[in-house]
């Protein structure tokens, strides 16, 4: 039986660190200036614990919210989505379990570049996220305490959101829209797909 954690790969878990690490970076840049201000001192085991704990967590948390599958335009073009539109009459656990099963099947050298274009994608859309939350919290901040300059950090925020964006934009139109259209392709030359077909159609005289 394959270990559980072996199973978690490389670009997942920096699909949580990464992010996470990154908005921790940036909030304390912002913070910092209020700390110097206000004259508040941390040890460096307290930042360095609070680092690594938010860090992981916010990471985690938006690894679990998936942002990105809630966009439409990718939520549509998902093979579970197309196959659902497809077969309306079938419980769409039925459909995920179906695919899936095929899923596991195919050449690893397809599935790993998909969930590595995949995962590079969400790595985008959260970074993206993150860095439009920070800018928010820049200006904000500069219209609270007009005594701090955050002119350089909100210039780096929106350049990194910007090539996150881009990123992640690229990386689905080049890349995973075509392999989710390929997966749907494969699907339906399978023995799965002719299964599906079968219930629905009895479904439908039901």
């Amino acid at each position: 039986m394959v270990n559980t954690f072996a199973q978690f790969t490389l670009y997942e878990i920096l699909r949580i660190i990464i992010p996470g690490a990154y908005f921790v970076l940036g909030l304390n840049k912002i913070l910092v200036q209020f700390l110097v201000i206000r004259n508040i001192k941390t040890t460096d085991f307290e930042i360095t614990f609070y680092f690594t704990v938010l860090s992981i967590l916010i990471g985690i948390l938006l690894y679990s919210l998936d942002i990105p599958k809630s966009f439409k335009f990718i939520k549509k073009e998902l093979p579970t989505a197309v196959l659902s539109r497809e077969f309306p009459n079938l419980n769409k656990n039925v459909i995920y379990i179906s695919y899936f099963n095929f899923y596991d099947k195919l050449p690893s050298d397809f599935t790993y570049h998909t969930e590595k274009q995949s995962n590079f994608y969400h790595l985008c859309v959260n970074l993206a996220f993150i860095n439009l939350i920070l800018l928010l919290v820049t200006i904000i901040s500069n219209i609270l305490s007009p005594d701090i300059y955050f002119l350089m950090l909100e210039i780096i925020f929106l350049i990194v959101l910007v090539i996150s964006f881009l990123g992640s934009y690229f990386s689905y139109v080049n890349y995973l829209k075509s392999l989710y259209q390929r997966a749907v392709a494969m699907f339906r030359n399978s023995d799965e797909y002719l299964k599906l077909k079968e219930q629905a159609n009895s479904a439908r005289n039901t």
